[in-house]
């Protein structure tokens, strides 16, 4: 009878409010309010703050009513604005949707506007996610959204670059998800695919730059965190299906509560596709091949990649703990070619290709006292790979001994013996698990007139390589080396550890003028007993004239030590050197962002990166000499913008990239081009709403992706390939979607609806094919 009492109250406060408002009594309907905004519970809370929004908005109380359309959306973020909304209304909810005046936490590592972080900021919200289709993954996700970042292909990786940095495996770019790191420390790869459940994500925040300074290691060239929702934004369950083209099947849950003072979220997420299987005929093409094969385009098959895991928030208490997987089956064997995929047999249930299982634990503890903040966090990763290469159908190498060892036979004139071999696989094996721990203390200050906020931490990290197995085969399926735990190591197990310190200021001058500066000490102690150290500096000054336009001058530098898989691998193919020293780069940036008349939204960015002592392939003759040394060199420079445009009906968003070389030296570069990256990239996704009646509701939106015609470097295994140059492209996807009451929605895309036949460029010797046509019809619900 009480709880009836007080929601029957409220309701009536509400009403006479509402009824004050609607006579133009905005003064007493802000009184009647504001004296019992505590009175109200759930769904009336959101129509308080929404009312109190719109009064503070009409009596010109602009911060006061953004600071309640803030609370409505940390209520419901899913208000998108009625049509009984005023339109300056919609625009501030669309402009706090979007992140301007909202907070974020991954530049500095704690929240701060986004206007006054030290370096250029997108937010990919989730409204922006629904955008897209839903066969696109993280990667694709970013590619489409991130000005700067381009799709490349690799071996056996979805795989982006960084204003034309990239390697192998996603190895330059931090990849975080609520902060937890979710790069390997053997090979620094934070995978971008279908190992990343898209559904549970509530934004993206990436930071386009440097970013060592905070977080150290791998921050080279941009830092992505990943934000999950919260238990109380789902307050239920939301499943999702989709079958597409190719035999894909994309299926997504999550679910989420408060009860007992605790915040719970849980997420499961399947994604198998069969690919799109292409012939290619003899002589066609890129592929070195005799005779006719095929490709799969888009195939992630032997084992379904997938993300399961849940958050659960007890007071100052977080938990995190998720496992995931995730394969992608090459175009092209590890030589270059068309490979019979389906007749090589499976090692453990796993085809060929490069798959990783992931398991990551983190506790955290976060603790505000008056003007200070703890933050103690420990953690732990638990990683397993398995490098399974189809090297080829047919190749002549050196014959092997039986004995297991790997030594070539040696013939009768002192040469070592080869012979043709069909059917060539090699499996690479290991394990790596890393336990971590991490304090932080932040704390306000004034001096003077001036104020400032100042940031010190400490990390401590130890990870270890327990086992590595390799096998080298013939005929599909017959072993002709193995070596076991017990046998000398393709990769030395052992263990490191690092240390790290890192302290940072943010200090007002003014209001307007804002000196964020910070410096981070690493150093780590590797398996050879040599230790290796970086300082990373960073500072930048931020003008914020008004709300809405701000100016950013910065300087950083950051690093990437080289991998262990480089550093203590004895196989000739990824033979390294244990005196490899990290790489670094050197940035520069000068970033204008902001808004007008409240529809239209703006960031341009410039640019200049020098990158030192890259890691590339050695020149040297020497059989014995390491594969990979520090000899690299790159200079590039150019602008980036980010558009957005917003109604109540209507949203588009549009990101443009120029990049230029200026020198580089053992890079992937020629007069002024970096291979594969093209000079001019531009993608641009817009949303229009059909019709909106009582429960119903139909939007239609589009993706256009362009990009300029790419220099692809000759096929260094055929004799006479030169270089020459991929087409440029203009790709069109287009979604229509039907939502009935929040509760069910049907959505049908269709990517690259004219079937544009592309190729993508990158560390393979040969571009990759990527998917023609593809259709995908999605069902989803919410209980």
């Amino acid at each position: 009878m009480m709880f009836l009492t007080i929601s029957v109250s409220a309701q009536d406060i509400y009403s006479s409010a509402e009824n004050a408002y609607k006579i133009g009594r905005i003064d007493s309907a802000l009184v009647i309010l504001k004296s019992h905004e505590n009175s109200f519970q759930g769904t009336d809370r959101q129509k308080a703050y929404r009312l109190i929004s719109l009064c503070c908005l009409a009596l010109d109380m602009t911060e006061e009513s953004e600071k309640y359309a803030g609370q409505l959306l940390k209520e419901n973020k899913n208000y998108y604005g009625s049509l009984q909304d005023p339109v300056r209304f919609v625009d501030m909810i669309n402009r706090l949707r979007e992140g301007r005046g909202t907070t974020i936490k991954t530049a500095s590592g704690q929240e701060e506007l986004i206007e006054e972080a030290p370096v250029p900021v997108t937010i990919i919200t989730r409204e922006m996610i629904d955008m897209l289709s839903n066969n696109r993954n993280i990667g694709q996700i970013l590619a489409a959204y991130v000005p700067g970042m381009s799709e490349i292909c690799t071996y056996a990786f979805s795989n982006v670059a960084m204003h034309g940095v990239y390697t192998n495996g996603q190895e330059k770019i931090l990849v975080m998800e609520n902060g937890h790191r979710l790069n390997a420390r053997s090979t620094n790869n934070g995978k971008l695919d279908y190992a990343i459940s898209t559904e549970k994500i509530d934004h993206i925040e990436v930071l386009r730059g440097p970013a060592s300074s905070l977080y150290g290691n791998v921050a080279l060239t941009a830092v992505v965190n990943i934000i999950t929702k919260r238990g109380n934004e789902i307050n239920g369950v939301k499943g999702k299906y989709g079958y597409g083209t190719f035999g894909t099947h994309r299926a997504d849950l999550v679910a989420g509560a408060t009860f007992l003072g605790a915040d719970v979220m849980a997420w499961a997420s399947l994604y198998t596709s069969e690919g799109e299987r292409l012939d290619i005929p003899k002589g066609s093409g890129y592929s070195q091949t005799q005779h006719d094969g095929y490709v799969y385009v888009g195939r992630y098959e032997g084992r379904p990649s997938f993300d399961v895991g849940f958050n659960l928030q007890l007071n100052d208490f977080t938990l995190m703990l998720n496992r995931k997987s995730g394969k992608l089956v090459p175009q092209y064997s590890w030589y270059a070619e068309t490979y019979d995929y389906d007749r090589f047999r499976q090692f453990c249930g796993v085809t060929p290709g490069y798959s990783i299982d992931e398991t990551h634990l983190n506790l955290s503890y976060n603790k505000d006292f008056n003007h200070s903040n703890l933050n103690m966090t420990i953690y732990g990763d638990w990683y397993k790979f398995q490098d399974y290469q189809a090297v080829s159908d047919s190749m002549i190498t050196y014959e092997f001994k039986s004995d297991g060892s790997g030594t070539p036979v040696i013939g009768a004139d002192g040469k070592p013996v080869t012979r043709l071999y069909h059917g060539v696989f090699q499996d690479d094996n290991w394990e790596e698990y890393t336990i971590g721990a991490t304090a932080k203390f932040s704390t306000n200050y004034h001096i003077g007139k001036t104020k400032g906020n100042l940031l010190a931490g400490a990390q401590f990290e130890f990870y270890r390589i327990p086992i590595n197995e390799f096998f080298f085969g013939e005929d599909y399926n017959r072993f002709i080396i193995i070596t076991t735990p017990e046998s000398p190591n393709q990769l030395n197990v052992g263990h490191e550890k690092s240390i790290s310190g890192f302290i940072q200021n943010k200090h007002y001058f003014t209001d307007q003028l804002i000196l964020n500066a910070g410096l981070r000490y690493d150093k780590k102690y590797r398996r050879n007993d040599m230790s290796v150290e970086a300082f990373s500096p960073r500072v930048a000054l931020v003008y914020v004239p008004s709300k809405t336009f701000s100016v950013k001058a910065s300087y950083s530098r950051s690093f990437v030590d080289a991998p262990y898989f480089y550093r203590q691998n004895t196989q000739n193919t990824y033979k390294g050197s244990e005196d490899l020293m990290p790489e670094y780069m050197n940035a520069i940036q000068l970033d204008f962002l902001g808004s007008i008349g409240g529809h239209f939204d703006y960031d341009v960015n410039l640019f200049y990166n020098h990158l030192t002592d890259l890691i590339c392939n050695n020149q040297s003759t020497d059989l014995n000499a390491p594969k990979y040394v520090n000899s690299g060199s790159l200079k590039v420079a150019g602008i980036e913008t980010e558009l957005s445009y917003k109604t109540t009906a209507f949203r588009s968003r549009l990101n443009t990239t120029f990049q230029r070389a200026m020198s580089a030296e053992q890079y992937y570069y020629y007069d002024h081009h970096i291979y594969s990256i093209p000079s001019v990239t531009a993608n641009l996704a817009c949303e229009q709403r059909l019709f909106d009646k009582k429960n119903h509701s139909l939007w239609l939106s589009g993706n256009l992706r362009y990009t300029s015609r790419t220099l692809n470097k000759a096929n260094s295994r055929v004799t006479g390939s030169e270089d020459f140059y991929l087409n440029e492209r203009a790709l069109v996807d287009l979604r229509l979607k039907y939502d009935y009451n929040k509760t069910m929605q049907l959505s049908l895309d269709c990517d690259n609806v004219f079937n544009t036949c592309y190729e993508i460029g990158g560390t393979s010797y040969i571009p990759y094919r990527y998917p023609g046509r593809t259709l995908m019809g999605t069902v989803a619900f919410k209980l």
